[in-house]
């Protein structure tokens, strides 16, 4: 591995780290806010657009008439995230120019790093257990040649991530009998259910029939 040469060059190689720990914690608050969004939309969905000359030759109907227009949750979903990502780099350059992981800014650190997890409403017990492991993994930990202790913590906070959300391949469970197989996807409006359900035909896709279907509750 090279050496970096600035803190720069080492913020640079530490942004791929920061990428997959933004679309882990993606997957932990989206579905906060999904519901947030549809709570405070809008309490009228209808805007009425400017009278204008009603044209006879058109079959068009009246430009004056109400015009219904879905909520839009992206961006609150790019501001929250936007955030997220100001805040771990925040908690980066707390540690950034030490000379190595010692349990003063770890400690530091990690409680940052909880105030972040709470503040995205990831369940209380999950955020304490993260902090922990991440605290006793990093304090102590040997220095490597030419990682910098921020790529070091970022390291071990994405480890830990991916044990969280499930780091082992699970197979799919399928019938042992000529019973159909059932994969029930449930979740709020906008989650992907449907595109999942796509790429779990297609990943599914051998000589046996595949049938996607909605229901609602």
């Amino acid at each position: 591995m090279r050496r970096c040469r600035s803190r720069r060059h080492c913020a640079q190689r530490s942004m791929p780290y920061l990428h997959l720990l933004r679309s882990m914690l993606l997957l932990a608050v989206l579905p906060l806010i999904q519901t947030l969004a549809f709570v405070l939309r809008p309490a009228s969905r209808f805007v009425l657009r400017r009278p204008a000359a009603f044209d006879l030759s058109s079959r068009r109907p009246s430009p004056s008439l109400p015009v219904r227009r879905g909520p839009s949750r992206r961006p609150a979903v790019t501001m929250v995230f936007d955030s997220i990502t100001s805040k771990i780099t925040g908690i980066l350059d707390t540690i950034r120019g030490a000379d190595k992981l010692t349990a003063e800014n770890i400690e530091e650190a990690v409680q940052e790093m909880r105030k972040v997890l709470l503040d995205a409403d990831v369940n209380f017990q999950v955020a304490n257990s993260l902090v922990k492991a991440v605290k006793e993994k990093a304090v102590g930990e040997r220095r490597i040649d030419n990682v910098n202790p921020s790529q070091q913590f970022v390291k071990i906070l994405y480890d830990e991530l991916v044990d969280i959300m499930g780091g082992d391949e699970a197979p799919i469970a399928t019938s042992a009998t000529d019973q159909p197989t059932v994969l029930l996807l449930a979740g709020l409006q906008g989650a992907g259910k449907t595109t999942a359900a796509a790429k779990l035909a297609l990943y599914l896709q051998t000589p046996q029939t595949r049938l996607d279907a909605s229901g609602d509750a």
